[in-house]
């Protein structure tokens, strides 16, 4: 996910906005292109995690009301998060979503699945509450949102395979 932080902040740099769908929506889509891909040095594997079953879409989706103001390194907006549940979490065998903070920090959510695709359900619409993080007190590393707890991808034993 760190390479997709990178290739949305050479989009940026190139286009001075960010990759957008035909409804002016922040968008994956767009950076499917290969000529894209070219341009901001995009692999189409990064879009991809191997993770993923379902080969019809794209892996990731991104923050639909994502401005250019919320990649910066004390940015603590949702950026983009798998479309899908695809990891196991560290001590469990529940699925975890792996989400990208508007800092470049990736971090994973501890949430049951049902809980998980609420969440979604409201990121996708723009929810303010689900589409930002704050750091929580005490906790190093780790991240707070609407009674959400998000771990830092490198801790709690949790190995990511993208």
């Amino acid at each position: 996910m760190r390479m997709l932080y990178d290739a949305l902040v050479k989009y940026v740099s190139l286009h001075g906005d960010l990759p957008r769908g035909k409804d002016g929506k922040v968008s994956i889509e767009p950076l499917g292109d290969p000529e894209v891909q070219k341009e901001v040095g995009l692999d189409s594997s990064t879009l991809k995690c191997p993770a993923d079953r379902n080969s019809a879409k794209l892996s990731h989706v991104l923050n639909p009301a994502l401005s250019v103001d919320d990649l910066h390194r004390q940015s603590a907006t949702v950026v983009a998060c798998d479309r899908a549940a695809n990891h196991f979490g560290p001590h469990t065998q529940n699925k975890i979503r792996v989400v990208l903070i508007g800092d470049g920090s990736r971090v994973v959510m501890g949430l049951p699945l049902k809980q998980q695709e609420e969440w979604l359900r409201l990121f996708l619409a723009g929810d303010k509450l689900a589409c930002t993080v704050t750091a929580s007190g005490g906790a190093a590393g780790n991240w707070t949102s609407s009674r959400i707890m998000w771990y830092v991808g490198h801790e709690r034993g949790y190995a990511p395979n993208e």
